[in-house]
């Protein structure tokens, strides 16, 4: 059921990264033109990079596969579409990559989250902040983004669970 459940999580990973390429012209309807698309494979831990022709969907690939950590969960990309980062649940690490100008990646950095489990990467629409959810620790990670650098913001990571579901220590003392 866990593999089913993972595959599904890439295949709309895949879906959702080709829509939001083929969109980021500001265009309602693409007919035309070229998109990229970044593919992870958690069998031999690669991230792929792929033109897409965004009048036929064919894919063509950019370059070989790049290396990043155990079992990556999560793909984020740059506004500006010169960075992409990966989550990695199995290593709880970030490794980002530098899109050059033919499409293909470049390594860049690996970021250690604080936290363990990171299962979803998400980035505000002027791609300054990266948040990574921890689905292990149950809190998100935040980083401030420069280039492919990531920096931990103060405070982080944030926890996700509610003050009431908090466990409180309670100490017994013997008399």
């Amino acid at each position: 059921m866990g593999m089913k459940f993972r595959f599904l999580q890439c295949l709309l990973l895949l879906v959702l990264l080709i829509f939001w390429m083929a969109c980021g012209n500001n265009n309602s309807v693409a007919t035309g033109g070229a998109g990229l698309l970044f593919v992870t494979a958690q069998a031999n831990t690669t991230v792929s990079a792929f033109t897409v022709n965004l009048g036929t969907g064919a894919l063509s690939a950019n370059g070989n596969s790049v290396g990043t950590g155990a079992v990556p969960s999560a793909i984020a990309v740059t506004p500006s579409t010169n960075a992409v980062f990966v989550a990695n649940s199995g290593s709880n690490d970030i490794y980002s990559y530098t899109i050059n100008s033919d499409g293909s990646l470049t390594m860049g950095n690996k970021t250690k989250v604080n936290g363990t489990t990171p299962t979803s990467l998400a980035m505000d629409p002027a791609g300054k902040f990266l948040f990574a959810a921890n689905q292990g620790s149950s809190n998100v990670s935040a980083f401030s983004i420069s280039g492919t650098s990531l920096t931990a913001v103060p405070g982080s990571p944030f926890t996700t669970i509610p003050v009431a579901f908090r466990i409180r220590t309670v100490r017994c003392h013997r008399r």
